[in-house]
Order: C-alpha cells, then structure tokens, then sequence
C-alpha cells in the first residue's frame, strides 16, 4: 500500500492486490473533512472498533478506514487483538494534521509503524 495525496488535496492509497479475483490495482480516498471528523471522534474515547468510529462520524466506512491506517502508520493508533483500538496520545488531532500536511509536502520524519 502506498499513501499519497491528490490533485484535488484527498488522502489516497494505491491497493495492488496479490491474490484473488481482483488483480487489478485500485485506489482508496479519503477527504480532509473526513479525516479530520475520524480524529476528532478517536480523539472523544480511549478505545474503539472502525465500526464504531463510522456510526459516531456518520462518515463512509472506506474512508475511516484509510484515515485509521493514515494514523497507525504514524503510531497514533494501536490495534488491540480484539479489533479494537486505541490512540496513543492524549489528543491525536494536533499530531494527525501535522502529519497530514508533513506527507503533502514530502517532508515526514516520522517513524513509520510496520
């Protein structure tokens, strides 16, 4: 999977499948507003499932789900082994954006979770 933003300023991840029917090579998108709703609502309890997230965002499942993967590569989020989650911040939203425009701008230091 690789992150990288569009001309249109949307978050997107290239998705080249390995197996399976669809071979094919795809893209996920998600916009800042959604992002930044996904943030906000981690930001509001201390562990939660992208189903959950969805429901309190009123966001599409798609697109909470990139911007999840958007935080755990930044080890902003954890995965628990129940599915569930938790940020590893007090407050990500500061964090998350300044990784957003750090990725736009090609200049992220972060450390990359794997």
């Amino acid at each position: 999977m690789t992150f990288y933003f569009e001309p249109t300023g949307a978050l997107a991840e290239r998705i080249r499948p390995s197996y399976g029917p669809r071979r094919q090579e795809y893209v996920h998108r998600c916009s800042r507003a959604v992002f930044e709703e996904v943030c906000h609502r981690v930001d509001e309890v201390d562990s939660f499932t992208l189903d959950e997230i969805v429901a309190a965002a009123g966001v599409p499942h798609s697109q909470a789900a990139l911007a999840l993967r958007f935080l755990h590569r930044f080890g902003l989020v954890e995965r628990g082994h129940d599915r569930r989650c938790r940020r590893t911040e007090d407050s990500i939203h500061l964090s998350a954006m300044t990784c957003w425009h750090a990725e736009h701008e090609g200049a992220t230091h972060w450390k990359e979770q794997t």
